[in-house]
């Protein structure tokens, strides 16, 4: 069975935030995002803070959401 989640916030730029969207979404095969910004900012924003902080975990889990 394919699971797929709705994602409608489009501001977790934060740590705390970019590691709850991780667990989040984490059991789920797709996340279908209302528009293309939003799925931008997973892509291109949450894995900066994990950089930023060197937790290579949170980047780790981003990274497994993304295409």
């Amino acid at each position: 069975m394919i699971r797929i989640a709705l994602f409608i916030t489009c501001f977790n730029d934060t740590i705390p935030l970019v590691e709850r969207f991780s667990r989040t979404f984490a059991e789920y095969d797709a996340v279908v995002t209302p528009s293309a910004p939003c799925a931008g900012m997973v892509r291109e924003a949450h894995p900066l803070p994990a950089d930023d902080y060197s937790m290579r975990e949170v980047r780790r889990q981003v990274a497994e959401l993304v295409p």
